[in-house]
This record gives structure tokens, sequence and C-alpha cells, in this order.
């Protein structure tokens, strides 16, 4: 990260974000590489001489960027509205990580339905790329409702409550109270 030049504060608070997600650890992985500008897009490719032709493969209008593959394609577009999370991603132009600390102030089950619908139009780009199939928006609305569901149904069987809000971690390192010892030790063994 410091050798991209980036913000370390900024992508600290996205992972705070990111991983405190009521989501399954899959798409919280999928949406840190999304933050991390790693997804494998046709752009990505092409700029690491990969691929000649970066065109997006749903629309061929414009470039595939992480951006447009998740939120501005015309193939997404109506998944967005319809799933009721489109004002989530009012300003996809900006950077991912500041996209997603927006997210903080909004409904952790909007937040949840997010993430769950970025990683599924993800999986439907790859199953178009590599396979040639398209899934009907009916369906994939279906499978975004159901995966929210099982995901809840899950986190209620294992924690049996859903999963608290991720506490946030300090900024600035705090030295403990004057009535607090701490003892560092270390110990090695030689045969």
């Amino acid at each position: 990260m410091i050798g991209k030049g980036c913000n370390l504060d900024e992508y600290h608070r996205a992972w705070v974000i990111i991983w405190g997600m009521e989501a399954s650890p899959k798409v919280r992985h999928f949406f840190w590489r999304f933050c991390s500008n790693i997804l494998p897009t046709k752009a990505l490719l092409k700029h690491r001489h990969l691929l000649e032709d970066a065109s997006c493969p749903w629309c061929g209008n414009e470039e595939e960027t992480s951006n447009h593959a998740i939120f501005d394609c015309i193939r997404v577009k109506d998944l967005w509205e319809e799933s009721g999370c489109s004002s989530l991603i009012c300003d996809s132009r900006g950077s991912a990580c500041d996209m997603v600390e927006r997210w903080r102030s909004q409904d952790a089950k909007k937040m949840q339905t997010a993430a769950f619908l970025a990683w599924l139009i993800w999986n439907e780009r790859n199953n178009y790329v590599f396979s040639g199939n398209t899934t009907p928006h009916n369906v994939l609305m279906r499978r975004l409702r159901r995966l929210v569901e099982d995901y809840g149904a899950y986190a209620k069987k294992i924690y049996g409550i859903a999963r608290p809000a991720a506490k946030h971690s300090p900024s600035k390192w705090l030295p403990p109270s004057n009535s607090v010892i701490k003892l560092n030790a270390d110990a090695s063994l030689v045969d």
C-alpha cells in the first residue's frame, strides 16, 4: 500500500467496515479485493499487458474497470435499483474506500444486501466471461434475497443473534493506565 502511494488511514477505515460487515467471509474478502483495486478486470489485465482489449464483456461501450463491472454497466444498473441499494453507489467514480466509508451511516441490512449484490454481480460477470451464460434479473434477485436470508439464519444459528457491529480500533496508540503492569516475556529452548 505504501508503494502504491495510498492513504493508509483510508484503507484502515475501509478495512474495519468491510471486516465488520454482516456477510460471509468470501463476500468480505471479495469486497477487500474490490477496495484494493485488485479484481482481475479487463482494464487491470490490459494495464498489466495481459490483454489488448479492455472493453466491457457485457456492454462493450466502456473500459471494464471494477466500478464499471460492479456498478456502472447497463447490465447491472437495474439490479441496484431493484435491490433498493442504488443510493449506496451514488458516486462510484470516486475511491471504493470512500464509498465503503459512506456505507457506515447506512442500515446494516442495506449494507449487507449491497455487499452480497456486488459479489453476485461479480460472479455473474465471471459466469458470462468464462462460460458465455447469463442469468435473468429476476433469478438474480431471488438469489440475492436467498443469500441474505441464508446468512441471517446462519449467523443466528452460530452466534445466537445477528453479529454485533465491529468495534472501531483506535487510530492512535494509548498507553495503559498507571494501575496496569504489562510484562513481556520470551523463552527459547535449545536442544
